[in-house]
């Protein structure tokens, strides 16, 4: 993995999150709408006389449950995922050379284009790209510390 892919991952960690927590939410909406599955709160208020009564709660029971084991993974991805995000933060601000760090903070953890960086630094866009360079030379991240000798 290249600095530019593993700083990539960034904002695309970002979607990811955004589509979990959609999810998340779709599942709560539909366990707590008047959906079918509403009913499990009113479980204990079923009548008993009907021989089927048990084995709907039941039913419904499992279905919820595993609705709500799901959101259980997808807030472990989503709490990955920050951790993720946190590292990539904490190598960007790890790069000693100021105009570096900033062009690859808008560029990548931003997503800021690369001609709007250089508009806003009144600079050429070359210049913008050096610096990413530049910037992405000093990105060192989990995959490639065992390799770089004196790697922090």
């Amino acid at each position: 993995m290249t600095a530019h892919e593993y700083l990539s991952m960034y904002l695309a960690l970002d979607s990811d999150i955004d589509r979990w927590r959609r999810e998340i939410k779709k599942r709560f909406d539909v366990t707590t709408k008047d959906s079918p599955f509403s009913i499990i709160s009113n479980i204990s208020d079923m009548p008993k006389s009907r021989p089927n009564g048990d084995r709907m709660a039941s039913f419904i029971a499992r279905h919820v449950d595993a609705d709500m084991r799901g959101v259980g993974l997808l807030e472990e991805k989503i709490r990955e995922a920050k951790e993720k995000q946190l590292a990539i933060i904490q190598a960007v601000d790890a790069v000693p050379i100021n105009l570096a760090r900033q062009v690859l903070d808008f560029r990548y953890l931003q997503g800021v284009s690369v001609q709007d960086i250089a508009d806003k630094m009144e600079s050429s866009e070359k210049t913008v790209r050096r610096l990413i360079v530049k910037g992405q030379s000093w990105i060192v991240f989990e995959e490639l510390s065992p390799f770089v000798p004196n790697c922090p």
